[in-house]
């Protein structure tokens, strides 16, 4: 990293420092619990997994596909 890429980042790092202390108490504080992203993360993995689920199912293959499969 150059001097002027470490002069700039720094610049960077301090705007985003005085963004933040611009913002309200209540932005700066989460209050997700455990146990409320365990269920969205479980839900977010459904949703991938359904669509996978629904387009690999032995229905999709033509039965002459399948009997080679065996």
């Amino acid at each position: 990293m150059s001097r002027y890429e470490r002069t700039t980042y720094f610049e960077r790092l301090c705007a985003l420092r005085a963004a933040y202390e611009a913002r309200e108490v209540a932005d700066r504080t989460g209050t997700i619990s455990i146990a409320e992203v365990i269920a969205f993360a479980e839900r977010e993995i459904a949703a991938v997994i359904a669509p996978i689920e629904a387009t690999t199912s032995d229905e999709t293959i033509p039965s002459e596909s399948a009997d080679q499969l065996n």
